[in-house]
C-alpha cells in the first residue's frame, strides 16, 4: 500500500504543488500603512529601488503595497514611519548678553518621505529601538537648541518665540536630514532662569500694570459716587415736581369740582323755573276755560230769562248786567291770574339767584381753600427759611410798599402845603407811611419788621447809617408839635 502511494506520480504532483503554494503564501509581505518594507537582496528589479552615489548598495522600499520575497535570495524588515515626539531640556546656557537660562521644547520628528531619506533612516535605525532613535535625535536637537541660544538676547527669545524656533530648525534640519529625518514642529515651552532675570524683566510691566488698574478702579469708584450723587438729585428733584403736579392736580380738581357744582346748580335751578312756568301755563289754561265755562252759563240764563222776561226791556237789561258781571269776573281772573304768574316768576328767579349765589360761593370757598393750601405749602418753605432768607424778601418787597405809598401823590400837578415852621409834611410823608406800615404789620401779625432789619442788618457795618436814619425819622415825628398851619407854595 506504502510502495503504491509512493509509486502513484499524480499524488507526488499535489504535494508538491501544495508546498510551492505554502512557499509562494510565506514569502508574500505587506506592510501595514504606518511603515515602510526594506527589501534587501539580489534581482530587486527597478521599480522602488534606490541606489547610493557610489551604487554599491541597493535596497527596495515597499509603501502601500506588498510583495514576494524570493526564498534565499532576498531578505526584509520593516522601517516605522509614525512620527515620534522628543521632549528636550538644556542646561544653564549663557544667552548673547552672558544671562544663563535653561529652555525646555517639544520636537515632533518622522522619516521623510523620500526614497533618500527612507533609506538613509534604514541605514542608521533598522532594527534599533524606538528609544534609541529618540536618543540620537534629542542630542542633535539640544545642541542646535544651545547654539541659538548663545546668539540671542533673553529679551529676543521672550518676544519672538516664533523666530527661536524657526532659528533652531534651521540650525538642525541639515543633521537630521543626515539621519533621515524631517522637523514637523518645534514648541518652546519653557524659559527658566536662576538668577530672577526674566521676572526683573517684567517687574516694570506688572507695577504699569497694577498703576493702571488701580488708576481705573479709582476713576470708575469716582465716576460711581458721581453718578450716585446725581442720581440722587435726580431722585429729589423729581419727588419735588411730583409733590408739586400733585398740589396743582388737587387744585385744579377743586376748582373743576366747583365749576361743575355750579353747572348742575343752573341747570337744576332752570329746570325748576321751566317747571313752574308750565305749571303757570296749565293753571292760566284752567282759568280760562272757567271763563269761558262762566260765559256760557251767562249766555244760557240770559237765554232763559228773555224766555221767561215779558218786555225786551227787562231782557235787555238783564243781559247787561250779566255781560257786565262777567266782563267784571273775566277782569278780575285775568289780573289774578296775572299777578300769579308776576309772583311765580319772581319766586323763579329770586331760588335761582339763591343757587346761583350758593354755587358761586361754594366754589370761591374752594379756590380759597386750594389758595390757602397753597399758601400753606408757601408758609411751610418760608419756614424752612433761614433769617437772612426771610429778611431777602423783606427788602424785595420794600420798593412796592415804598411805590404803594406815594402813589396818592403820582397824578398830582401841584401841591400847595400848610404846616408848622420846620414841618416839612410831605417830605416825611414816605418815612411816615412806612412806618406806620411797619407798625400796623406788628400789630395784625405780631412780626416786627423793623426789629428783624435792625436785627440782621445791624451786623454789618454798611447798613448801620440806614437804620439808623428809620428809627430817627420815627422819633422826629413823634417828638415836633404842630405848629400854627401857613400857606407854603
Amino acid at each position: 500500500m506504502v510502495e503504491e502511494f509512493i509509486a502513484n506520480p499524480v499524488i507526488w504532483a499535489v504535494v508538491i504543488i501544495i508546498l510551492l503554494l505554502f512557499i509562494v503564501v510565506s514569502r508574500y509581505r505587506k506592510p501595514s500603512p504606518d511603515k515602510a518594507l526594506i527589501i534587501s537582496g539580489a534581482l530587486l528589479g527597478s521599480k522602488n529601488v534606490y541606489k547610493d552615489p557610489n551604487g554599491s548598495k541597493r535596497i527596495k522600499i515597499i509603501q502601500g503595497g506588498g510583495t514576494f520575497l524570493i526564498p534565499v535570495l532576498q531578505s526584509a524588515k520593516e522601517l516605522s514611519m509614525s512620527s515620534l515626539q522628543i521632549q528636550i531640556e538644556t542646561p544653564e546656557i549663557n544667552s548673547q548678553q552672558q544671562v544663563p537660562i535653561a529652555v525646555t521644547g517639544a520636537v515632533n520628528v518622522k522619516v521623510g518621505n523620500s526614497l533618500k531619506e527612507i533609506a538613509t533612516a534604514a541605514e542608521q535605525f533598522l532594527g534599533k529601538e524606538k528609544q534609541e532613535i529618540i536618543s540620537e535625535l534629542t542630542a542633535v536637537l539640544e545642541g542646535g537648541t544651545r547654539d541659538i541660544i548663545g546668539r540671542m538676547t533673553v529679551e529676543e527669545i521672550l518676544g519672538n518665540r516664533e523666530k527661536f524656533s524657526q532659528e533652531v530648525q534651521g540650525q538642525v534640519s541639515d543633521y537630521i536630514e543626515n539621519m533621515g529625518f524631517q522637523i514637523i514642529s518645534f514648541t518652546l515651552q519653557e524659559i527658566k532662569d536662576s538668577n530672577g532675570y526674566i521676572e526683573s524683566l517684567g517687574k516694570p510691566q506688572i507695577a504699569t500694570v497694577r498703576q493702571e488698574a488701580q488708576i481705573a478702579e479709582a476713576n470708575a469708584d469716582r465716576e460711581v459716587r458721581i453718578k450716585k450723587a446725581s442720581a440722587e438729585q435726580e431722585a429729589t428733584k423729581a419727588e419735588l415736581e411730583r409733590e408739586t403736579e400733585i398740589a396743582d392736580a388737587q387744585k385744579e380738581k377743586s376748582l373743576k369740582m366747583a365749576d361743575y357744582q355750579k353747572q348742575q346748580e343752573v341747570a337744576k335751578a332752570d329746570a325748576e323755573k321751566a317747571a313752574m312756568l308750565a305749571q303757570k301755563g296749565k293753571d292760566i289754561a284752567e282759568q280760562e276755560q272757567n271763563i269761558a265755562i262762566q260765559a256760557k252759563e251767562a249766555d244760557l240764563k240770559r237765554k232763559q230769562y228773555e224766555a221767561e222776561s215779558n218786555t225786551k226791556a227787562d231782557a235787555d237789561l238783564y243781559v247787561a248786567k250779566q255781560s257786565a258781571e262777567a266782563e267784571k269776573a273775566r277782569q278780575i281772573a285775568q289780573a289774578e291770574a296775572q299777578a300769579e304768574q308776576i309772583k311765580l316768576q319772581a319766586d323763579a328767579d329770586a331760588e335761582r339767584t339763591a343757587k346761583l349765589g350758593k354755587a358761586e360761593a361754594e366754589r370761591i370757598r374752594q379756590v380759597g381753600l386750594a389758595q390757602a393750601e397753597s399758601t400753606e405749602k408757601q408758609a411751610e418753605a418760608l419756614a424752612k427759611m433761614n433769617e437772612a432768607g426771610k429778611l431777602q424778601m423783606i427788602i424785595d418787597k420794600l420798593p412796592e410798599i415804598a411805590t404803594a405809598l406815594t402813589a396818592p401823590y403820582a397824578n398830582v400837578d401841584k401841591i400847595v402845603q400848610f404846616s408848622g415852621a420846620g414841618d416839612d409834611s410831605i417830605g416825611n410823608a414816605g418815612v411816615t407811611g412806612l412806618t406806620k406800615t411797619f407798625a400796623m404789620v406788628k400789630e395784625a401779625t405780631g412780626i416786627d419788621f423793623a426789629e428783624l432789619i435792625n436785627g440782621s442788618l445791624t451786623q454789618q457795618a454798611g447798613n448801620k447809617p440806614v437804620v439808623a436814619a428809620i428809627e430817627a425819622a420815627a422819633k422826629e415825628k413823634a417828638l415836633v408839635p404842630s405848629g400854627k398851619d401857613k400857606p407854603k407854595q
